[in-house]
């Protein structure tokens, strides 16, 4: 039920949004669509994921959430294409129809919450079993009281979730540069389409590297090339330069995804993920969608996208910071 109404929502968002004459409109139907999507969006993956997925957890996370790139990478380029020879009217209702296509399996073959709900068992269940038979001086894992919630690490937790989905943001902003710098829209919508090819690669590579090498390590090592990629943006001008930068700053998608579902598992408790998770997922959401509006704002006060590129990888530099300290100080709890 709740995949239908989010699919009448975002098609019927859609094609309103086709038939919009005014700015308000398409706010209005836009919104409603962020609606639909939020849904049947990362929240309602994650935790079906964790419920179906006992090893591996990190890759299958990765491959699921990598899609999210796939859109943009493969349609990003037509799509403006369209836009350009017969108006956005006509690209909002291709957009509807394709969003139809990839629904049909999910509306039609629907998987349940949970593998006992259909007598299975979990993925991995059985190396589940005897990992946790192996353990010595197990101890119970500890719950998240309210006052914990409400306290120091969930604030930091949501001060990384915002920052890093703030600088997943600054994508939208790229074909402007490329417009400003003189490359024109084309150099901007390859630029685009660079970073959507890195976010399907980076999640992927998160994943492998995140179940052989844990969570933080896997965001520190995409965290840092995506520095590389900023600091590009800052001194190459060249066509080439640019598309190179533009794919090392895509490995910051990993951070705005598949990290914040990890992350709150391992600093939180599996037991409270569904608890937490949510509230990570909106604030990240939230930034995101926010975040480009700051972005058009500081570069309509400051009129340098050089600022905006210097602003993003400081904002980088202490997301990375966080999640560091976060992951010490649960190292440093659990040793007590």
């Amino acid at each position: 039920t709740l995949l239908r109404i989010s699919a009448l929502l975002l098609i019927g968002g859609t094609v309103m949004c086709a038939v919009s004459e005014n700015l308000w409109q398409l706010y209005l139907w836009n919104a409603v669509k962020g609606l639909g999507a939020g849904l049947s969006g990362f929240v309602v993956a994650t935790v079906v994921i964790n419920n179906w997925v006992y090893v591996k957890r990190g890759l299958i996370m990765s491959i699921v959430m990598s899609f999210s790139g796939v859109g943009g990478l493969l349609f990003a380029t037509p799509f403006s294409m369209i836009i350009e020879s017969y108006g956005y009217q006509a690209a909002y209702v291709a957009m509807a129809v394709f969003i139809f296509v990839f629904y049909i399996p999910a509306l039609f073959f629907p998987l349940a919450e949970k593998p006992e709900q259909i007598g299975q068992k979990p993925y991995g269940y059985e190396e589940y079993l005897t990992y946790r038979k192996n353990q010595q001086k197990q101890e119970p894992e500890k719950g998240v009281s309210t006052g914990e919630v409400k306290g120091e690490k969930f604030a930091l937790m949501i001060l990384f979730t915002s920052l890093v989905c703030i600088i997943a943001a600054m994508v939208m902003h790229l074909s402007g540069y490329a417009e400003v710098i003189g490359l024109g829209s084309s150099v901007g919508a390859l630029m685009i389409s660079a970073v959507n090819l890195a976010n399907v690669f980076a999640k992927i590579m998160y994943g492998t590297l995140s179940d052989k090498a844990g969570t933080l390590k896997a965001s520190l090592f995409v965290g840092g090339l995506s520095l590389f990629g900023l600091a590009g943006f800052l001194f190459l001008k060249s066509p080439v330069g640019l598309l190179l930068s533009s794919i090392l700053y895509g490995f910051t998608m990993p951070n705005s995804a598949v990290a914040l579902s990890l992350a709150t598992s391992d600093l939180f408790g599996s037991e409270n993920y569904t608890k937490i998770y949510p509230v990570v997922n909106f604030a990240g959401s939230l930034t995101n969608s926010f975040g480009m509006t700051i972005y058009g704002v500081m570069y309509d006060i400051t009129e340098s996208y050089r600022f905006l590129f210097m602003v993003t990888l400081i904002m980088q530099v202490i997301a990375l910071e966080l999640i560091t300290f976060l992951y010490k100080r649960k190292e440093t709890a659990e040793l007590v």
